[in-house]
C-alpha cells in the first residue's frame, strides 16, 4: 500500500480512535514542549492501546510501562493493541506479556463513526 493511500485513508481511523482514547504524554517536568514518549489507550480491565511511541534516547528507561500504566496496566497482564508495536524487528512485550495484535477492533470504531454521522 502507498504512502497517499495509507494517510489518506487511516486519516479516518485515527480521527475515530482519538474520538474514544485518552492521549498521554511523558515531557520534561520543566519543559512542557521537551517531550519524551506519548500513548493513545484506553482503560479496561484489558488495557487497549492504539500507539505507544518512546523517543529512542529514553528507550529502556521503563517511560513505556510508566505510559502503559496510565491505562490500567499492571506487571503480569496482556495488553490489546490496534497498530502492531514492533521495535528492531521484535514483536514488543512487557515483561514476559505479548501484546495481542487485533486490528480487527479498529471495525467497531469506524461502524461507531458511521452510526454517529446518520
Amino acid at each position: 500500500m502507498g504512502n497517499d493511500l495509507y494517510f489518506t485513508q487511516h486519516r479516518k481511523v485515527i480521527s475515530a480512535i482519538l474520538k474514544r482514547s485518552e492521549v498521554r504524554v511523558a515531557c520534561d517536568p520543566n519543559d512542557s514542549n521537551t517531550i519524551y514518549g506519548w500513548a493513545c489507550g484506553e482503560s479496561y480491565d484489558t488495557p487497549l492501546i492504539h500507539f505507544l511511541y518512546v523517543k529512542k534516547d529514553f528507550r529502556g528507561s521503563g517511560l513505556g510501562k510508566m505510559l502503559l500504566s496510565e491505562y490500567g496496566w499492571e506487571s503480569g497482564k496482556h495488553i490489546i493493541s490496534t497498530h502492531y508495536l514492533k521495535y528492531r524487528g521484535k514483536e514488543f512485550s512487557v515483561g514476559d506479556k505479548q501484546i495481542i495484535y487485533n486490528p480487527y477492533l479498529i471495525n467497531i470504531y469506524l461502524a461507531k463513526e458511521k452510526e454517529n454521522e446518520t
